[in-house]
């Protein structure tokens, strides 16, 4: 009985098989991290190490159509890197590299875009910031103008 209630209404996504799991959900991308900090690199030095994790958080299949990275001092190198296009079911995910070479010192920025299949987030993107340093001949580092934040 409603008794003196008013009445409401349920809005958002339903599962069409009620809550036993048995529904279908489409596919859900997640990438983890969303940024990597290198932090302060010796020009020339390569850092490696930084892992990228790309799952799937629907029951739907993932398809992940691309993976660009926007500056050419981060590279995936022999990081373990699928070659696109590939697929990802329910639950799925993979890991791979990405590495850090600055070519100059001062401030490096950039993307790691990644295009899919999701629905509703078509592209994601991941911040790699780094700052190459020179070394000076005493052989500390010299940090010049290079001021790091990782924007999260």
């Amino acid at each position: 009985k409603n008794g003196d209630n008013p009445p409401f209404t349920v809005t958002g996504l339903l599962d069409p098989e009620g809550c036993d799991g048995g529904g279908v959900l489409p596919a859900d991308i997640d990438v983890d991290p969303d940024a990597i900090d290198y932090g302060l690199v010796c020009v020339g030095s390569t850092v490696t190490g930084q892992e990228v994790s790309i799952s799937n958080r629907g029951s739907e299949p993932l398809t992940v159509t691309d993976l660009t990275l926007t500056n050419p001092v981060f590279d995936f190198g022999h990081q373990n890197v699928p070659t696109t296009p590939f697929d990802l079911q329910g639950g799925e995910s993979v890991t791979f590299g990405v590495i850090y070479t600055p070519d100059d010192a001062g401030l490096d920025t950039g993307e790691l875009l990644v295009d899919s299949s999701d629905p509703d987030e078509p592209q994601v993107s991941v911040t790699p910031p780094g700052a190459g340093v020179l070394r000076s001949r005493a052989g500390r580092l010299d940090r010049g103008d290079a001021h790091l934040h990782a924007a999260r």
